[in-house]
């Protein structure tokens, strides 16, 4: 199930922050790169985000990962996606990105980047 989330929220705060760092690990393996902003970020940098908005998905009663974007003209910008590894491979990634993909109807492209200081690739939402 995807709902809205509250990064304000200490606890909300701390769970995505353990999902970033668990996701984005495996990601700094995986394209040999450790300098992900998101391995960084404390509880705090994470409630100071006030200007994404933010869905969490649910695998039960867990919070099984995030997903935080922002519109700028015209353009949605995901600024982060992160399953939690324990429930990887069980489509929360997919299911998490498509209705923030259409949330925004009149937003035609969408721009996703996972390098530290990319230019965002854009491509059409599916």
């Amino acid at each position: 199930m995807i709902e809205a989330i509250d990064p304000v929220n200490a606890d909300i705060a701390q769970r995505i922050v353990y999902i970033q760092r668990s996701a984005y690990s495996v990601e700094a393996c995986l394209i040999g790169f450790d300098g992900i902003p998101q391995l960084d970020e404390a509880a705090e940098d994470v409630m100071a985000l006030n200007n994404l908005q933010w869905r969490g998905v649910f695998d039960g009663n867990a919070l099984a990962g995030v997903i935080a974007w922002q519109i700028e003209q015209d353009v949605i910008e995901i600024d982060r996606l992160a399953i939690d590894p324990r429930f990887a491979r069980r489509g929360h990634g997919r299911q998490i990105e498509r209705p923030s993909s259409r949330r925004e109807p009149t937003m035609d492209p969408l721009a996703i980047s996972t390098r530290a200081r990319a230019s965002p690739k854009r491509a059409e939402p599916k």
